[in-house]
């Protein structure tokens, strides 16, 4: 990763309502958000300029616009007649969050939920641990821009959509009920009697709760990004299920659910520990996702 990027959101985590009043601007515009006039996106997104421009960073992170183009998904879900526009479906959750991992745009997605469990083999983190652990991998930072503090900032956004607030008042309920992925339980408070500094754990199981046509979409989609019919076993698990915060256990039984799902598109076969998901048939992603929400 060569274009590391730890700002751009000006300290905003993204709210529940953003990426759908994004999606709808640069319909009627044709202009992301900020490459139009920035004093119209004001008035129509009903948010200050920092806001405006937070926005902007979102939708870039969540890749729904890719370079000046709308993303067909997000098209299929966004749309006005799309299948999920208000995010009420937890699977658009976690379809929004595999998306900030895997695209790398804001780069503190992949490091935590990937580089960071590959590399330190462990499960928890305090701020100042994962600063450590980002500064000593990428040295490179400190003949950059990006500081201490823009890693803190950066860092503190990120736990404020996956983290409720300990310390309960009207604003952090109403940060809370706008956070975008509280209710996936990825990173929980984990603080034990030996620690004053809080810590925090990345929860990592079976994940038997994300829908089964939904991996098989995100299967899918790789294969077709990278014009594949096979997938090894470690290749799922380290581009897909790592992301999803599954345990090596739980992307096996993710594949099985795959199997099982695709009625015969998709096989697993496992030949003297050599693993690998084949695709059998044709079957395309966006015919996946239709199937998924029943449209």
């Amino acid at each position: 990763m060569s274009n590391f990027r730890f700002s751009g959101h000006e300290t905003f985590f993204c709210r529940q309502q953003w990426l759908k009043k994004g999606y709808d601007y640069f319909n009627s515009t044709g202009n992301t958000v900020l490459s139009g006039d920035v004093s119209k996106a004001i008035v129509a997104l009903g948010v200050g300029k920092n806001m405006v421009t937070s926005i902007d960073y979102w939708m870039k992170a969540f890749g729904i616009v890719e370079g000046a183009i709308i993303n067909k998904q997000a098209d299929l879900i966004f749309d006005s007649n799309g299948y999920d526009p208000y995010l009420e479906d937890e699977g658009t959750l976690w379809l929004l969050h595999f998306d900030l991992c895997s695209k790398k745009y804001a780069s503190l997605y992949s490091m935590v939920f990937k580089d960071y469990i590959i590399m330190k083999a462990s499960n928890t983190f305090s701020l100042d641990k994962l600063v450590r652990f980002i500064s000593r991998q990428h040295p490179e930072l400190s003949h950059t821009h990006i500081n201490e503090n823009t890693l803190l900032a950066d860092i503190k956004v990120m736990l404020s959509m996956y983290v409720s607030k300990s310390k309960r008042s009207v604003k952090t309920v109403e940060d809370d009920f706008s956070a975008i992925f509280l209710d996936l339980g990825l990173i929980s408070e984990y603080n034990s009697d030996y620690n004053v500094e809080k810590h925090y754990i990345i929860n990592r199981n079976r994940r038997d709760e994300i829908p089964s046509l939904l991996l098989y979409y995100l299967l899918s989609r790789k294969l077709n990004e990278e014009e594949k019919s096979v997938l090894s076993f470690d290749e799922f698990y380290n581009q897909i299920a790592i992301y999803l915060g599954m345990s090596v256990e739980g992307a096996e039984y993710a594949i099985q659910k795959i199997v099982e799902v695709s009625k015969g598109s998709i096989i697993y076969r496992d030949n003297a520990g050599i693993k690998e998901i084949q695709a059998k048939s044709s079957e395309s992603p966006s015919q996946i996702l239709k199937k998924y929400y029943n449209a």
